[in-house]
């Protein structure tokens, strides 16, 4: 574990559930601003503070019509079929 944040090698899956859809994404860390230009003597001060983050996706992205607004609607549905008057 480290305080750095990301390590090269991490992987990341990455969810983003909204409200009409859900994409889904996976990368693979392959190099960090700690391990590429903190001690990178050729590059200027101000670049090695600048954030450096490379990722290589694993899997194509991908996604659907999942979002919340979908299951309220199914729930809706789901309870008015209980409540319906059985005769």
């Amino acid at each position: 574990e480290t305080d750095k944040g990301f390590l090269t090698g991490d992987k990341v899956l990455t969810l983003d559930c909204g409200g009409g859809t859900v994409d889904i994404c996976c990368v693979e860390v392959t190099a960090t601003k700690f391990e590429t230009r903190e001690d990178n003597k050729t590059v200027s001060e101000e670049e090695r503070k600048r954030p450096t983050l490379r990722l290589r996706q694993l899997i194509e992205p991908t996604g659907g019509n999942w979002g919340s607004t979908y299951i309220d609607q199914n729930f809706l549905t789901f309870v008015s079929y209980l409540l319906e008057d059985p005769r």
